[in-house]
């Protein structure tokens, strides 16, 4: 998004990339969830990476697509779970199931308080894991940041000043609610990426509807509408911006009903 400072989530499967992207929101930077596959130029311009967590494994032969390009951004990055396995192998790690499976609430020990990621951090706080691997053996350049008493390496970071070497990585899920510090985690990776807290709905607004006559121009258009939140509310912005002669919606009805929808429906 042109002229607002973006944090790019890459995602890796599961409802974990959209929740990150909504709570990186709500703290003010507006995100933007792009395929682990993107080319690089897709991400020209982020401030910072954040890998989600996904439900396959690594190692598996099924396991996303993914650019190993992006690593090599200049930019901050945070891998979540399976973001910071998939990180952790790339650079010469070792993933591998674990001897202890964790699903739930584990206490996070604060090992580097210096670390810029845990700033603020209590020296004990609870955070949620949902993970059956976990990272054996760190990349050359990791440090081990944070614990919990079956994940040795919990969180860590590269310890360089490089750029694109500038990255994160943690086994548990600060985005979910469940984690009592993981949003303030979040805003320290915000803050270290430096990007600024300026996006709101309402700054949204001009820039999306720039987008949207960017991208149509001249033509018109056909929309499905499913009558949930997401088609509709697309189908009432396409109506705002562009005009009720240019759109036309056609609401499906459980995959079986279909009629006609014009902006007065």
């Amino acid at each position: 998004m042109k002229n607002v400072d973006t944090i790019a989530v890459l995602d890796f499967g599961g409802q974990y990339a959209h929740l990150i992207a909504n709570r990186v929101r709500r703290l003010g930077v507006f995100t933007e969830i792009h395929s682990p596959a993107a080319p690089v130029s897709e991400l020209e311009g982020v401030k910072g990476i954040i890998y989600s967590g996904g439900p396959s494994s690594v190692y598996a032969a099924d396991a996303p697509e993914y650019n190993p390009e992006i690593l090599d951004l200049p930019v901050p990055k945070l891998g979540i779970c399976y973001g910071h396995q998939l990180i952790a192998q790339q650079l010469g790690g070792h993933v591998e199931p674990g001897k202890v499976k964790e699903y739930g609430i584990a206490d996070l020990i604060v090992g580097d308080e210096k670390c810029p990621l845990l700033k603020g951090l209590p020296k004990a706080s609870p955070m949620w894991m949902s993970h059956g691997d976990q990272v054996t053996k760190l990349p050359e350049g990791y440090k081990i940041v944070a614990s919990t008493k079956d994940c040795e390496i919990a969180a860590v970071a590269f310890d360089s000043d490089r750029p694109e070497r500038q990255i994160f990585g943690i086994q548990f899920h600060p985005e979910v609610t469940h984690s009592k510090f993981g949003m303030k985690l979040l805003e320290n990776f915000i803050d270290f990426t430096g990007a600024k807290k300026t996006w709101n709905m309402k700054s949204y607004l001009p820039l999306i509807t720039q987008r949207i006559k960017d991208q149509v121009k001249d033509r018109k258009v056909f929309l499905l509408v499913s009558g949930g939140v997401d088609s509709t509310v697309a189908f009432v912005l396409l109506n705002r911006v562009l005009g009720p002669e240019k759109v036309l919606g056609l609401h499906v009805d459980n995959g079986t009903n279909t009629s006609s929808l014009s902006s007065r429906a």
